[in-house]
Order: C-alpha cells, then structure tokens, then sequence
C-alpha cells in the first residue's frame, strides 16, 4: 500500500494539473472551482456508502476542525493554480516550484510539531530541491 498511495497522488496530480491548465482563460473562477467542488462532491457521495467503516452519524461526531483545514486549503489551492497558470506558469515548473517552496516549508513544521527526523541523505535531497526551486524560477528559465 505504500507505494500504490503514492502512486494515487502523482496521478491525481497528473489528472489535476493537466485539467486546471486545460481551464479556459474566459470561464469565471468561481464557476470553475464551484463545478470542481460539485464533483468532488458527486463522486464522494457515492464512494462513501461503500466506504464508511462505521455509521455516519458517529463519523459526524468526530469530524475535527482540520477536516475543515482540508477544505478550506484544497478550496484555496483550486484558485491559486487557476491563478497560477492564467499568469503563465508552464505546467512543467509551477507544481515543482510549489512543491519545493512547500517542502521548504513543511520540513520545521513536519520537525518542530511531529518530531519527525531527518537524515543527512533527507537533507541532501531537499538542499537538490531547493537548488532545483532556484533554478527553475529564475526569469531566463521560464
């Protein structure tokens, strides 16, 4: 299951970058993102009957603020590459420039808040992707 999870993520994002950029430059955002959420919401009111593990009533109870934090990010990550690509991003750099500014970020708060640990090989990698950040954002790259 570990790597077929992963695997999930790079094909939605796949699906997700090729569909947002694909996005007419003329259709309202708000319209767009409204339709992106109404199937969202279609295609989860049909997964979860087979899903749920437990009656819905309890899995209402227990719904925390951050399930709210999910929506109101993925809410705010719909505009930010709509955005994102009608100023001219290419695909091919604007999910790994956002990516690498993420992990920057993440990385103290991964450390500090969940005391995860990271190895020097770890810190190699992201000192690549950051170097790789730098590269790609530059004005003579894009």
């Amino acid at each position: 299951m570990f790597y077929w999870s992963m695997l999930f993520v790079v094909l939605g994002n796949v699906l997700y970058h090729v569909s947002q950029k694909s996005i007419p430059r003329g259709l309202d955002p708000v319209f767009s993102v409204f339709v992106s959420y109404v199937t969202a919401l279609a295609l989860s009111a049909l997964l979860l009957p087979l899903a749920a593990s437990r009656p819905l009533r309890e899995s209402w109870r227990e719904t925390t603020w951050a399930s709210v934090g999910v929506g109101v990010g993925a809410f705010v990550i719909e505009f930010a590459f709509l955005f994102v690509y009608r100023s001219g991003w290419n695909i091919s750099l604007a999910s790994f420039a956002g990516a690498a500014a993420l992990a920057a970020i993440l990385i103290p708060v991964g450390v500090l808040l969940y005391r995860e640990r990271l190895s020097w090989v770890n810190v190699l990698g992201l000192l690549f992707c950051l170097l790789g950040f730098a590269l790609v954002t530059r004005p003579a790259a894009r």
